[in-house]
């Protein structure tokens, strides 16, 4: 059985990587601006968006880390409308889309992509392999169609 999510997961992980790539392009050019203009007290200024960038640096990575893995309970919980505004100031127009692109992406992510056998499945076919094992022990069907027969039920 294939994984619903692995499509999405996919797409995530590259909207996620472009956000994080363009995020460290921000946070490398918010410390240069504040470290040559630091000597001015106009530097300080940028401080503060240099520390809110790093921020989202550091949770974009922690996103694209949970989407490798798979981790989609992670990935969920990291998933915020808030912060993709925050990085839309602060870490660039490009991070701050990718993550507004992934949101809904994320959102639609399963948590349970395989759900288990009902249990009437499984009772249907329990009875129908002990049907089919004293239709072998009465002899009324060989070994090999007992086998082919049992391997159907077990999908």
């Amino acid at each position: 059985m294939t994984d619903p999510n692995a499509g999405k997961l996919s797409s995530i992980k590259t909207y996620l990587l472009i956000a994080l790539i363009f995020n460290i392009f921000s946070v490398i050019g918010f410390a240069i601006t504040a470290l040559a203009l630091f000597i001015i007290i106009i530097g300080i200024i940028f401080v503060v968006p240099l520390i809110l960038s790093i921020l989202v640096l550091l949770r974009v990575n922690t996103m694209r880390e949970a989407a490798e893995r798979g981790n989609i309970v992670k990935l969920k919980e990291m998933n915020s409308v808030g912060w993709a505004i925050i990085a839309l100031f602060f870490a660039g127009v490009i991070p701050g889309i990718m993550l507004l692109v992934s949101d809904g992406a994320i959102d639609d992510l399963s948590t349970n992509p395989i759900s288990p056998p009902s249990a009437t499945t499984s009772q249907d076919s329990l009875e129908k392999l002990a049907k089919l094992k004293s239709l072998l022990d009465s002899g009324a069907i060989t070994k090999d169609e007992y086998e082919s027969e049992k391997k159907k039920i077990l999908g």
